[in-house]
């Protein structure tokens, strides 16, 4: 259980990321903790916002991890292109014109 896992809930921290959802906040507080082991990953704006000026953070989006996951040859770029868009269609805010196939 990852609210387990936070050792301290700093205050000031949770002050500076005002506007997120529990879930958001808490992956937050922890990341922050463990920044040096992960990186983040949200396609919340508000998520990339309040990292970024407020701790220094750089957070990816979703489309970040799909590229990982070719150059890691995990997945192909046409994989790629059909799991976007699975998630597109199930819910998924994002664009709909990118495709992994033809980078």
């Amino acid at each position: 259980i990852i609210s387990n896992e936070i050792e301290t809930l700093d205050i000031a921290n949770i002050k500076l990321l005002a506007g997120l959802h529990k879930g958001e906040l808490v992956s937050a507080l922890y990341f922050l903790q463990n920044k040096d082991k992960y990186k983040f990953i949200s396609d919340e704006k508000i998520v990339h916002k309040r990292l970024e000026e407020n701790f220094g953070v750089k957070c990816h989006w979703t489309t970040y991890l799909i590229e990982r996951l070719i150059e890691g040859k995990f997945i192909t770029p046409k994989d790629a292109d059909e799991i976007y868009n699975e998630i597109v269609q199930n819910g998924f805010y994002g664009s709909k014109k990118v495709s992994f196939s033809y980078k």
